[in-house]
């Protein structure tokens, strides 16, 4: 459009996005169909790869970050990993979560590249340094030797049942 003549305002590296439930209606689910426990696990691309610092500032500013990043890494869909312990501290999503199961032991549904799954999440727990978490705060609980870093909220993700919601 700019091509043709159109004004450009504003700068076209930024926007606020959200993580939204793949389930959602095409158009505008509303606050519902959020997803809101992207800070307390990690966020996985198609590669089954972290790319971005999911403890990097609460929602809606955590959102903006992993929105942009996302949409430069040409990530529009993942996967969020949790979970039980953050089970209570966020907004759960209006859709079910019996179907978004990950069973323990099984190895994960998170597209092609399986094994990938397991070493992302198996080096995530790894460089978890947990200190005091505070889901209220930017903690101390934070990641060491891994890229990207995850600098507040990082747990290991090892109390089943787990949960994989794209």
């Amino acid at each position: 459009m700019i091509d043709a003549g159109a004004d450009s305002i504003g700068d076209p590296s930024q926007g606020h996005m959200v993580a939204i439930d793949a389930r959602s209606p095409l158009y505008d689910g509303g606050i519902c169909t959020r997803i809101d426990c992207v800070h307390w696990g990690v966020v996985v691309n198609r590669e089954a790869k972290r790319f971005y610092d999911e403890g990097e500032d609460f929602c809606p500013s955590g959102y903006r970050h992993l929105g942009r990043t996302g949409r430069a890494a040409a990530r529009a869909d993942g996967l969020s990993i949790i979970d039980q312990k953050p089970l209570g501290r966020f907004m759960p999503p209006v859709f079910s979560w019996n179907h978004r199961r990950v069973v323990a032991g099984t190895r994960a549904k998170a597209g092609p590249g399986r094994g990938d799954f397991v070493q992302t999440i198996a080096d995530y727990n790894a460089a978890c340094r947990v200190g005091n978490f505070d889901h209220t705060a930017l903690d101390d609980c934070h990641t060491e030797g891994l890229s990207p870093a995850k600098t507040h909220w990082a747990r290991p993700i090892d109390t089943a049942p787990f949960y994989a919601i794209r």
